[in-house]
């Protein structure tokens, strides 16, 4: 995989005669012709967020991080992880067979409790989108795919620690972001919160359950440039979403921070709660 910020490799983990198991290497790509201190200064942000990102608690949500440092003969720092196997949900939701609503509300669900053990533990995603949430097929062989959040190797930590001090300025000058995903004062100030991540999340749970984008390329000329845009209904593109779930996503998209679920635990319980309420509607399986 090619990405804006990396490139990952498929290859094999031999070390410490242990049996070869096949990982994934994240490596840090390190813009030609970039001026010596902007190098510097984003790969001191990559090795500071790895650091974090290394130490987040053990959760299925979360893809784990093996090892991660610098190559010193190639100058090249990255990232060991989890080989994952299956689809990103942008991939997913390309194709035309549909997602039943079952099987939406708890791949949604399962995503905020991941990035909830990152809020737990200091760390703001800050770029929640369809291309992050990957789609692992399970282990144990069965239907359903499992949810892992991809790319926490972007995330803000909302903590300072002594051995790591705050880098958190990328090659142009921007914080990383997917427009469309963005809270408004993401896109106006740059303002990322635990709030934000929650807004994302309710644009993808949006395009989820109705399987249409939240906003249309002139509603997103306006919110770049500062102006409101009223959010289109759930249910009227997907009548078979119980008003409970609407209510949680219209929370969640709240343009004041303020309004909105404080942090994707919260967002993940209220899901919960809505889904228990119309279990009825949504069938077995339900979150």
């Amino acid at each position: 995989g090619d990405g804006g910020f990396g490139v990952v490799f498929r290859a094999s983990d031999l070390r410490d005669g242990r049996a070869e198991r096949a990982v994934a290497v994240k490596v840090l790509k390190v813009p030609v012709r970039a001026p010596a201190d902007e190098v510097a200064r984003l790969r001191a942000r990559f090795r500071r967020e790895a650091w974090f990102a290394a130490r987040l608690p053990t959760h299925p949500g979360i893809v784990p991080i093996y090892d991660y440092g610098t190559d010193e003969a190639l100058g090249r720092d990255y990232i060991v992880m989890e080989l994952l196997r299956g689809e990103d949900l942008r991939a997913r939701l390309s194709r035309p067979d549909p997602i039943p609503l079952a099987q939406a509300l708890r791949i949604l669900r399962d995503a905020a409790r991941a990035l909830c053990v990152g809020h737990q533990g200091g760390l703001v995603h800050r770029d929640v989108k369809p291309g992050n949430l990957f789609l692992a097929e399970p282990e144990d062989g069965g239907p359903e795919p499992e949810v892992r959040v991809l790319d926490f190797g972007i995330a803000k930590p909302l903590v300072s620690d002594p051995e790591h001090t705050a880098t958190h300025v990328t090659v142009d000058g921007r914080a990383p972001l997917s427009a469309r995903y963005a809270a408004p004062e993401q896109l106006a100030a740059g303002q990322v919160t635990c709030g934000t991540d929650v807004y994302a999340l309710g644009v993808v749970g949006f395009e989820l359950l109705t399987r249409t984008r939240l906003f249309t390329d002139a509603d997103q000329n306006r919110r770049e440039a500062g102006l409101p845009v009223p959010l289109p209904s759930v249910r009227a593109r997907n009548p078979e979403v119980p008003q409970e779930v609407e209510e949680v996503l219209l929370q969640a998209l709240a343009d004041e921070p303020a309004r909105r679920f404080p942090d994707a635990g919260a967002f993940a319980r209220a899901l919960q709660q809505a889904c228990a309420r119309g279990r009825n509607r949504l069938g077995p399986g339900a979150a």
